[in-house]
């Protein structure tokens, strides 16, 4: 089992003066198109109807890629952070391949598992590229390696969506936002804003923190700083967290006694 950050991971092998970088990206459009190759869709989604699906790898310039693919089951844990365990509920065909300069090949998925079910099952489909030995092996270089992440979903019979602020609250130095999916299914939280106002209603400090997945069941908790010299002034504080389905929020009258001296 893996525990991984949300939003990617780097890999650095170092061997004399060559390095290998690998990054996990994600991306929210149509195609996701890295350095290397494109991946299209960026998302799977089972259902009692639909067992498998078709995905399309192509290369993005004349030279040959070498892909290999690694399935997971997607789980978080109690912080909200990514837990990755090696699985075998999903099968994909071709396990590796080679996509030819400028050229597209199909990758084939399906699940093992029912496509009927109360609560969504969520996995991720890596699709990793393999480097390139370097022609050239005199002095230092660097090959760079992508890998795409691809969420792949066992939808429930019938969708439950309910990602609420379960807590908002100062908490030491700043103020702690507790963000629940009691629902049966995935949903997005892209940034958390937290402002500060006083009695008048002016700003004295806000704060922009960046959303991840939360998956059905999981929590996600966010924390925001208040400026020492701004706190005795602060009399609320508005959270608003925003969604795939709209911006949830909540205000937070502040108790002045709870300011760090």
């Amino acid at each position: 089992m893996i525990t991984l950050p949300p939003l990617r991971s780097r890999i650095f092998r170092f061997k004399r003066l060559h390095a290998v970088i690998l990054l996990s990206l994600f991306f929210l459009r149509p195609a996701s198109v890295l350095a290397g190759f494109s991946v299209s869709p960026l998302t799977i989604e089972f259902d009692k109807k639909v067992k498998s699906a078709l995905i399309s790898i192509e290369a993005q310039g004349p030279e040959n890629v070498n892909l290999q693919m690694r399935a997971v089951l997607w789980t978080q844990d109690a912080d909200g952070k990514d837990v990755y365990t090696d699985t075998s509920d999903l099968i994909y065909l071709p396990k590796l391949m080679t996509v030819k300069g400028n050229k597209s090949r199909a990758l084939r998925v399906g699940t093992t598992q029912s496509t009927i079910v109360d609560k969504e099952k969520c996995y991720r489909l890596f699709i990793e590229e393999i480097p390139a030995p370097r022609k050239d092996a005199e002095g230092p270089n660097v090959n760079i390696s992508f890998r795409f992440a691809l969420p792949v979903y066992i939808k429930p019979v019938k969708e439950i969506y309910d990602l609420k602020i379960e807590k908002a609250e100062m908490s030491g130095k700043g103020v702690i936002v507790l963000v629940r999916n009691s629902g049966n299914a995935h949903q997005r939280v892209f940034t958390v804003d937290i402002r500060g106002k006083d009695s008048g209603g002016n700003a004295l400090m806000s704060a922009r923190l960046n959303g991840w997945y939360v998956l059905g069941g999981s929590s996600s908790k966010y924390f925001a700083e208040i400026p020492k010299d701004r706190c005795n002034e602060l009399k609320t504080i508005e959270v608003e967290v925003n969604t795939d389905r709209g911006p949830i929020k909540q205000d937070i009258a502040i108790d002045a006694a709870k300011c760090q001296p």
